[in-house]
């Protein structure tokens, strides 16, 4: 797979500890849920491969980003949310670095509220994975 950026993907580490291998035989087929990561090597010294992508629409055709013809990009609703997500973060930071009696609040003090929000946010991600895995079984 390369080298990892465990900076940009800090995760990785624990779905890697998740992950499943598999050695697929010619006309073995495998399906990928919609935003599963993976990854693929070829064993053979040949490297041909080929590979079929299908992607089936959940939403109406108008809720997909237009230019994105292979179904690689996020939706724009979720795009747009998470940059609001990202900008209130900031905003909110920014405002609380000054507020304190008029003076500056130390960057590590702002550091260490941002990390605590989002072990908050990652514990609300969980939840809603846990109520979709209930809802599968």
């Amino acid at each position: 797979m390369g080298a990892l950026d465990l900076v940009q993907f800090p995760r990785m580490v624990d779905a890697l500890k998740e992950a499943v291998e598999v050695t697929l035989e010619p006309g073995d087929m495998l399906y990928f849920p919609a935003m599963w990561f993976h990854h693929i090597t070829t064993l053979d010294d040949d490297p041909l491969a080929v590979s079929v992508n299908v992607f089936f629409e959940h939403f109406e055709s108008n809720e997909y980003d237009r230019k994105d013809l292979y179904g690689n990009k996020d939706l724009p609703a979720v795009t747009e949310a998470r940059l609001h997500i990202t900008e209130a973060a900031k905003r909110i930071l920014a405002e609380a670095r000054t507020s304190v009696r008029g003076e500056t609040l130390p960057l590590e003090y702002t550091e260490f509220a941002l990390r605590q929000a989002i072990a908050d946010l990652e514990s609300y991600a969980d939840e809603m994975a846990a109520t979709l895995q209930s809802r599968r079984t």
